[in-house]
């Protein structure tokens, strides 16, 4: 479908068939990338922002579309980088989260060590979120989040103190 006009994200199961409404309002989204935890990033043109849309095991809202109502909603969406709706005219600056500035974002895409890249069109640049590393491999069961650079959930078995070489106490 058109997403321009759209503005909505759905998940189609390719399997089964089945279709979830993920996201409403994406502000003329021009691109999207999906990260190894199934979280959606869409490049929302008209508002000068990266969207996130993380994908809920129940729904959290509802719509109407062409008259239907109770259309569930299974994602919810926040601003990962960019300005709020109510300071939308495009520029540069590169800052974390809401500091940043786009003009223009169209494309989407994840580089090999796990940066989201955007093309920031209006301003001719490839931008760049995350990437962060981490030298050593991981006990089984947490993950790292090479985007946000984030240590999360629960390790399988403890064996002791786990520390990163190179840093002190």
């Amino acid at each position: 479908g058109n997403t321009v006009s759209n503005d909505k994200i759905w998940e189609i199961d390719l399997t089964s068939g089945v279709t979830r409404l993920m996201a409403i309002g994406l502000e003329n989204p021009r691109g999207l990338a999906i990260d190894d935890l199934g979280r959606i990033y869409v490049a929302a043109n008209y508002y000068n922002k990266i969207l996130l849309i993380t994908p809920q095991a129940s729904s959290s809202d509802s719509t109407s579309i062409n008259g239907v109502n109770g259309i569930p909603i299974w994602g919810t969406k926040e601003t990962f980088a960019g300005k709020e709706p109510s300071d939308a005219t495009g520029s540069f600056l590169d800052g974390y989260g809401q500091q940043a500035r786009f003009n223009g974002p169209s494309g989407l895409g994840f580089a090999l060590n796990g940066a989201l890249l955007i093309a920031d069109t209006d301003n001719n640049r490839i931008r760049q979120i995350g990437g962060y590393s981490t030298p050593q491999i991981l006990p089984e069961g947490l993950y790292f989040d090479a985007l946000t650079g984030a240590i999360t959930r629960t390790p399988a078995s403890y064996a002791g103190v786990y520390t990163q070489p190179g840093v002190r106490d």
